[in-house]
């Protein structure tokens, strides 16, 4: 059983990380200024960055139903899956984002502060860096950044398993955002991003109990469900963003920013959850997101993520820095991204796949 609207959940969070940093080249362009596109766009802003922390807790839920759902996990296969499923498409998007360097060179251009932000100069230890992940990367190409975490996860993935088994699956998923909390109030990444992962494996456990209740005949019908799914999406998108910017301007006024930062990572997390059960469960919400398009954003989603950065800054940089060039860079991220997917992303998850299964 593939979860497919989860797929297509994933899909949908790709390609709000894509129009996040989309955002981020237009930040102080006079087409924000328009009525209510600055709104927006900030929003997305928003969604972009929480949509990272939904990856990692989707991995979670999908990682815990690979290693429970067979009597016997077998760690070795996994792990050599594993490293099939996330090296290969990560090395070719660092050969991919060296190939735009050098045809499009970095450097500053007063093209907004981030793409300036971005390395100037690739030398080999940035190059290893990107490809080993586990010690940090060089920022060349930023959504590296939390492959870092994936990988760490996929190594301990036994260990949260058989540690949040023993707990009840709601105990497991509090205690993961307690210490996320904490992680956000201290700055510590280790601490914030890994208990992410472990918010889904708990979810995982507690998927079977949440089916049950919610099918159960005594509860409501599917239309009230779908009218109660529907509310809770929106609730969670209008709140995830309102904590992010309340967070800013009561940071502003004064009050302890580790306790705001604490609260947002708490709150998010949570709308997190939600959202990850009503799509799991709302027959609405999974047969939209089951559909063609989302199922086809869901199988690209990762090569998407991967890509479109290189293209967006190489597009810019030759472009200059216009809503125009900026659209024409995101269109070209989707073909990119199948292209992708069908060379790169594809052979290596049926590698994985046959790794897996072969037992070496």
């Amino acid at each position: 059983m593939r979860l497919a609207a989860l797929d297509g959940l994933r899909g949908v969070a790709a390609v709000a990380v894509v129009i996040g940093h989309a955002r981020l080249i237009l930040l102080d362009h006079p087409v924000l200024a328009l009525p209510g596109v600055g709104a927006v766009a900030s929003e997305f802003g928003v969604l972009a960055g929480r949509a990272v922390w939904l990856f990692f807790v989707l991995s979670g839920v999908v990682l815990c139903r690979l290693a429970t759902r067979a009597p016997r996990f077998d760690y070795g296969p996994y792990l050599l899956s594993r490293v099939a499923r996330l090296y290969i498409p990560v090395t070719a998007a660092v050969l991919f984002a060296l190939g735009t360097i050098i045809v499009v060179p970095r450097g500053p251009g007063g093209l907004g502060t981030w793409i300036d932000s971005h390395p100037h100069e690739i030398t080999p230890a940035a190059v290893l860096a990107d490809l080993t992940l586990v010690a940090g990367t060089s920022g060349s190409l930023s959504p590296l950044w939390s492959l870092q975490w994936e990988v760490l996860f996929s190594l301990l993935l036994a260990l949260y398993v058989s540690s949040l088994r023993r707990l009840r699956p709601v105990v497991g998923i509090v205690v993961c955002v307690v210490l996320s909390a904490a992680g956000a109030a201290l700055e510590s990444g280790a601490l914030f991003y890994l208990p992410m992962f472990g918010i889904g494996v708990s979810l995982w456990f507690a998927w079977g109990a949440i089916a049950q209740r919610l099918t159960h005949p005594l509860h409501a019908s599917g239309r009230a469900r779908s009218l109660l799914a529907a509310i809770v999406l929106a609730l969670v998108l209008v709140l995830a963003a309102g904590l992010a910017s309340s967070t800013v301007y009561l940071a502003q006024s004064g009050w302890n920013p580790a306790l705001l930062r604490a609260a947002d990572a708490a709150g998010s997390l949570t709308g997190v959850v939600l959202v990850i059960v009503v799509v799991g469960f709302d027959r609405t919400a999974r047969s939209v997101l089951s559909s063609r398009v989302f199922r086809w954003l869901g199988v690209i989603s990762f090569s998407l993520y991967l890509v479109h950065e290189p293209i967006l800054i190489g597009a810019t940089r030759l472009g200059g820095r216009s809503a125009v060039i900026v659209i024409v860079a995101v269109v070209l991220s989707f073909v990119f991204a199948a292209l992708f997917s069908r060379i790169v992303e594809r052979p290596a998850h049926r590698l994985s796949q046959r790794l897996r299964s072969s037992g070496v």
